[in-house]
């Protein structure tokens, strides 16, 4: 870049480039918390919600199982049990609640420039802690499927493993069928992928589904 700002993150991921020229909606941008619970009720719509925020979430306590479902009809998205979630947005949405009124903005090279970056939008976060690629999991039924090539985190500490969350804005549970959700094991302090279907005929059983998107593993800072 010739000149402004460019903050990438482990692994080389993108933080903040104003070298950028695109005034398009997909523009990269800071992700800011939006909202945030830490006792969010299974079945309950999440608020705010909208395409293109990025869910992170993992159970309130316990071991769990956790998978989030968007409804076709309305596009609320909701979980299977009780959860802790941070909903994040892009930087320039005109929903994010700003904090004070100093601080720094980032704008890109765009004409007319986007915000890509105001940091009174940043009293929380997540730090991405490891970014796995699609088909890297095989899936199963956990937590009878096993850790081998299943097990999206190992946290080094209880405390580590408490303040971890997996994005979850692709996924499905029903009756016999899990796609893309998540095995918390706080025993172990592991998390494990666990996406299957069962089929009860002809001795089928069940099949193991490998996850189909990116999977980012979260920590939160608050």
């Amino acid at each position: 870049m010739a000149y402004g700002i460019s903050v990438t993150g482990a692994n080389n991921s993108y933080q903040i480039d104003s070298s950028s020229t695109s005034a398009a909606t997909n523009t990269p941008k800071f992700l800011a918390v939006h909202d945030s619970s830490d006792n969010h009720s299974a079945g309950v719509a999440v608020s705010n919600y909208s395409a293109g925020d990025i869910l992170f979430a993992r159970p309130t306590s316990g071991t769990a199982v956790v998978c989030a479902t968007q409804s076709t009809l309305d596009g609320n998205i909701t979980f299977n049990t009780a959860v802790k979630y941070r909903l994040l947005k892009p930087a320039n949405s005109g929903s994010l609640t700003t904090t004070g009124s100093y601080g720094l903005q980032v704008f890109n090279s765009a004409n007319p420039a986007v915000l890509i970056y105001d940091s009174r939008h940043t009293s929380k976060g997540v730090q991405i802690k490891q970014v796995w690629t699609k088909n890297t999991f095989v899936g199963g039924l956990q937590p009878g499927a096993g850790t081998t090539n299943n097990t999206v985190y190992t946290a080094s500490s209880q405390a580590d493993f408490d303040s971890t969350f997996i994005n979850v804005n692709a996924g499905f549970i029903g009756t016999n069928l899990a796609i893309n959700s998540f095995y918390f094991n706080d025993s172990t302090n592991k998390i494990l992928y666990n996406s299957h279907v069962t089929i009860n005929f002809m001795g089928i059983g069940t099949i193991a589904i490998p996850n189909f998107t990116e999977i980012l593993v979260g920590g939160i800072i608050e």
